[in-house]
């Protein structure tokens, strides 16, 4: 069981450059709370991942905030305590602290136990059985391409082209905002951490120990942002973006800030090799779900070695057309959003 709040991570070299490397060590991560119904369909599609079985699989289940949840974060605690795995562990919290306290201590811990990669699915999505593996590929060519470059990377975007579409983009790469199933490096990470630890601390743990049921749900907003606007600094062209009162106050709008701060590009394969499927819960409604169009996002399967030769010889998109907008995830976060569409090599 995790304290209601994780110490900051300490920041190190990477041993390894990419993950693709034997050696490299790996951690999936499961981070879910109180919705048993999505996380089953989750751990059906988790369960089908290839080279699953070569990582630590690590569970973080947030804890409850009243009666009801309780009896569905203990079913969720079960489903997770059943998952066959040689090298799982399983992780409570006594109660409720939030999105925020689950990624920045989900990964602290696991960066903290001396793993090089950490890739993190959220409970709601189900994701095609190569998924791993071309998060793994996909990271690894990138870094071969741009080894100084600081990136993050995700299989999940709003790709919402068809079958035949979606066969010509599998080489594709783009600056993509979003945390949704994807790949963070150790040394990356240590870039992002310092800052949401303070978001944290200043914003969220002081909820906490004030007991308030669902402390996340209850941040102040208006102050974060004006937080956001001193981290980025007045004369930076991101400062009216991450002060605008649209802007997200949440843990994604933190660690877009420190992206955008520290020059880390949101990087996504540009077809999506996941879905969301969680319709309802703490922060989502089917009518925002429709509206956001992850109702038209369908998951598409395609042979697994057409998808990894693909990767393995990928093109880098370093901006996305108003064209491909309509059409992609690119979250609102991302300072890559509404630039013209580059030139693929």
């Amino acid at each position: 069981m995790l304290p209601d709040y994780m110490p900051m991570m300490q920041t190190k070299e990477p041993l390894y450059r990419t993950p693709d490397d034997a050696e490299a060590k790996i951690a999936v991560i499961v981070l879910t709370f109180d919705r048993p119904k999505y996380l089953k369909r989750a751990l059906n599609s988790i369960s089908q991942l290839r080279g699953l079985r070569d990582a630590s699989l690590f569970f973080f289940v947030d804890g409850p905030y009243d009666k009801e949840s309780s009896q569905r974060c203990a079913e969720a605690a079960q489903l997770c305590d059943d998952f066959d795995h040689p090298d799982k562990e399983v992780i409570t919290r006594p109660k409720n602290v939030g999105t925020s306290t689950q990624v920045y201590g989900s990964k602290s811990y696991v960066f903290d136990l001396g793993y090089d990669f950490a890739v993190t699915i959220e409970d709601d999505f189900v994701c095609a059985p190569y998924a791993l593996q071309a998060l793994i590929t996909a990271h690894s060519s990138v870094t071969a391409l741009r080894p100084q470059q600081l990136f993050t990377l995700d299989v999940f975007n709003k790709n919402s082209t068809t079958h035949e579409q979606k066969l010509s983009q599998l080489h594709d790469i783009i600056p993509c905002g979003g945390q949704w199933v994807s790949l963070t490096s150790s040394y990356v990470w240590s870039h992002v951490a310092p800052l949401l630890s303070q978001y944290n601390e200043r914003f969220i743990l002081p909820l906490i120990e004030g007991r308030l049921s669902r402390p996340y749900r209850s941040r102040p907003s208006v102050d974060i942002r004006k937080w956001y606007g001193h981290v980025i600094g007045s004369s930076s062209p991101y400062y009216a973006h991450v002060t605008n009162p649209k802007y997200p106050s949440s843990q994604d709008g933190c660690v877009a800030v420190a992206m955008m701060k520290n020059d880390i590009v949101p990087f996504s394969t540009c077809v999506n090799h996941a879905v969301h499927i969680g319709k309802e819960g703490e922060h989502m409604t089917p009518e925002l779900h429709a509206k956001m169009g992850l109702d038209d996002v369908r998951l598409d399967l395609f042979d697994e070695g057409q998808v990894l030769a693909a990767l393995r010889q990928l093109r880098i998109c370093d901006a996305v057309s108003t064209v491909e907008k309509d059409t992609l995830w690119v979250s609102q976060d991302s300072k890559y959003a509404g630039t013209p569409k580059c030139s693929l090599p």
